[in-house]
């Protein structure tokens, strides 16, 4: 009987600290062009190997995720790139939304020459 009350204690006490996942969804919009979805965004939870891209519609989602804090780094090719603090909660969905304006590229010089042969 009391290996039964031991084990059940023991049982009752991994679920109270283990936590579920949640998980980070969202959408990624285009500042520039009215707010248009922008579809194949890279989406990367910093620090992990946990992200994805955006679809058509500009929307993502990240699953299973341990609760935490986070900074979800959003860029895209041509376009600035966002590192933004969030919280992931068990059992929650951490919802964002934001948009990404062009950013600026810069190349280093480029010269071009020709010969006549």
């Amino acid at each position: 009987m009391k290996l039964i009350v031991a084990f059940s204690a023991f049982f009752l006490s991994i679920s109270l600290f283990s936590q579920a996942p949640g998980s980070v969804a969202g959408t990624i919009t285009d500042k520039d062009f009215d707010n248009e979805p922008l579809a194949f965004a890279n989406i990367l939870l910093k620090g992990t190997e946990k992200g994805g891209s955006t679809d058509i519609d500009g929307k993502f989602e990240i699953p299973n995720v341990d609760p935490g804090e986070y900074v979800l780094i959003v860029s895209f090719l041509g376009y600035e790139t966002l590192e933004l603090p969030i919280t992931v909660t068990a059992n929650r969905v951490t919802t964002v939304t934001t948009g990404l304006g062009a950013g600026a590229v810069s190349l280093d010089d480029v010269v071009v020459t020709v010969e006549r042969r």
